[in-house]
């Protein structure tokens, strides 16, 4: 009878230590999560600026230089577009990257980013002239 009693002891014993530390089941690495919350999509990032903007204009041609840079993926081709989407092609290439323009910027012109072939502006600036700072 001890001899049974003992092992019924050691039975229940061995059972209570191998549920403390239990082994790290498949479930404890992380899973999809399964709400209903709803999937916030990607925003683009796309931007044009120009710099200097303004542009300054000290000789009284009314025309000035600037830079224009792109922001954008390295993996998509970008055009600069002059007064819109569907203007004349200023520069293109990959994102990001810059072209600098010739003297022949006038207040007011705008610069607009589009996807290679695309119609739709991604982003646009319309940049201004000054004399301001001129000597």
């Amino acid at each position: 009878m001890k001899l049974f009693a003992a092992f019924l002891v050691l039975s229940m014993t061995a059972g209570c230590a191998a549920e403390k530390n239990p082994p790290v089941a498949q479930t404890d690495v992380a899973q999809p999560s399964t709400s209903s919350s709803p999937t916030v999509a990607p925003t683009r990032n796309e931007k044009v600026t120009a710099i200097p903007d303004p542009v300054p204009v000290c000789d009284g041609s009314g025309r000035g230089i600037t830079t224009i840079s792109w922001v954008g993926d390295r993996d998509s081709i970008y055009e600069i577009r002059l007064g819109g989407p569907q203007g004349k092609l200023f520069a293109a290439g990959r994102g990001p990257g810059t072209a600098k323009t010739d003297k022949w910027v006038t207040n007011g012109m705008e610069f607009t980013l589009v996807m290679k072939g695309g119609a739709t502006a991604l982003d646009s600036i319309k940049v201004a002239t000054t004399s301001e700072g001129c000597e």
